[in-house]
């Protein structure tokens, strides 16, 4: 009997100790078996031995506690066994604090959540994600604000359903575009020019007044661009397309003198055919993509007080059919209420004069559905040229309590849309069409409080003067 209670011991310590090795939790267990397998026999000893026993095992489940602790390179002072099992117990993951959503709609850096105002706020790096370049595309990513596609002179604004038509230059646009500070008072200037290495996108509806510059009736789009930094950056994409879509993007700088100079460049290439064809010219597509920008910027810190960056942008002219992609049916030969349509100033009648018919040209094999290609067969529509070119400077002065801004900016834009007279015969190449040369020039000089006075305050003047030519 005493044989036996000798080797039974010894036998559960060493499978205990292996156990302890593979799991502290699995260790507990075994200790707890162990001393209730010297309850089972405990009628058989007595109660001296019971509990000799029973230390004799505690202090061999801790000497391979501390032989674990060491194999592990740590230390721990010598436990029981519900305090090495409470000591493993997973430790409560502490809350994740999200970063804070900052604008800049009232000319200062605020949180979101402190201006009292609707806005929307897209950042640059889900731009980037999406693929989102141009205004159109990135007018979906915010709420309550549509880009009404025209063509490059006819497309504008609308914010909460409201807005007008683009083509008329004499008008301010009810929803203002702001880029970098400098206030566009002519929605095509947006129109074809893609924006690369953005910051952000700033959606702020409602009326605005003058805190940006021009006043806005309806809202204001803020495009804020990343600004030349002393830490050297690059990155590029290429990107292939059906319909032989290409986008390549580049966007770099870095310091120019350390401490005084910087520059930031940022370029976009999208060429692409539309989805139209057009039977009379095989080289002529509808919506197709033929697109230049470019932005380089430099900033001039001479001292802690003072800071100048000047920007230069150019959209040089490129030429993209937008008008004219109509695909012509039959017209119906009898109205909804049954009577007879004569068809008397129809394209079928025309077309089937004896001068119209003399040579290849014909209503049915290629007026109809572009020769049955589901295109367009016209040599009425010419391309729409388009390219713009600019330049903008800011001045900050750090006056202790206020800061003094002023932005001096520049901004052209060409717009040509010349057309035949319709005819595949070409009568008279120039008949319609429209074409503009508008230019802005704006000064703006700003005196603002620095935040968290009994009031914050901004003071300024504004000049715009805008001329067009067509």
């Amino acid at each position: 009997m005493t044989s036996h209670t000798q080797v039974r011991p010894r036998s559960i310590a060493r499978r205990h100790t292996v156990r302890f090795r593979l799991s502290p939790v699995a260790a507990a267990i075994a200790a707890v078996s162990v001393l209730a397998s010297g309850a089972v026999h405990a009628q058989e000893k007595s109660s001296a031995e019971l509990q000799s026993e029973i230390t004799r095992l505690k202090q061999a489940l801790e000497k391979a506690q501390q032989e674990l602790q060491k194999k592990e390179g740590g230390s721990a002072p010598a436990a029981s066994a519900p305090a090495a099992a409470e000591a493993t117990a997973p430790a409560k993951e502490e809350p994740t604090a999200l970063d804070a959503v900052v604008i800049r709609s009232r000319n200062r850096i605020e949180r979101l959540q402190d201006v009292p105002l609707s806005v929307s706020v897209v950042t640059g790096k889900e731009l980037d994600r999406l693929g989102a370049g141009d205004i159109a595309e990135i007018t979906k990513r915010a709420g309550n604000i549509s880009w009404n596609q025209g063509n490059q002179r006819t497309s504008s604004l609308s914010i909460r359903g409201i807005g007008k038509q683009g083509q008329t230059e004499a008008q301010d646009p009810p929803v203002g575009v702001i880029v970098d500070g400098v206030s566009y008072a002519y929605n095509a200037l947006t129109s074809s020019f893609n924006f690369h290495d953005v910051e952000a996108v700033e959606v702020t509806r409602g009326p605005q007044g003058t805190l940006l510059g021009k006043n806005a009736s309806l809202g204001a789009v803020n495009i804020v661009t990343r600004k030349p930094s002393f830490t050297p950056s690059a990155d590029y994409s290429l990107t292939f397309g059906q319909r032989d879509r290409l986008i390549g993007k580049l966007a770099a700088g870095g310091p120019l003198i350390d401490d005084l100079l910087a520059w930031r460049g940022s370029f976009v290439v999208e060429k692409g055919r539309g989805d139209i064809y057009n039977q009379n010219n095989p080289d002529l597509t509808y919506q197709n993509i033929e697109r230049v920008s470019g932005r380089v910027q430099f900033l001039l810190t001479p001292s802690s007080d003072f800071n100048a960056r000047v920007a230069l942008e150019l959209q040089p002219r490129s030429s993209e059919t937008t008008n004219g992609r109509t695909i012509y049916t039959p017209t119906p030969a009898t109205y909804a209420d049954g009577s007879k349509n004569p068809l008397s100033t129809d394209a079928s009648t025309r077309l089937g004069r004896r001068w119209f018919t003399q040579g290849s040209y014909s209503y049915a094999n290629n007026y109809l559905y572009g020769g049955g290609q589901n295109a367009v067969n016209v040599d009425a529509a010419r391309g729409l040229v388009t390219g713009s070119r600019g330049s903008s400077a800011e001045l900050n002065w750090d006056l202790g309590s206020h800061t003094l801004t002023s932005i001096s900016a520049y901004k052209d834009y060409h717009f040509n849309a010349v057309n035949d007279e319709g005819t595949p015969f070409d009568i008279n190449t120039n008949s319609g069409g429209f074409w503009n040369d508008y230019r802005q020039v704006s000064q703006e000089i700003r005196l603002t409080s620095k935040p968290g006075g009994f009031v914050d305050y901004q003071t300024g003047l504004y000049f715009i003067n805008v001329h067009n030519s067509n």
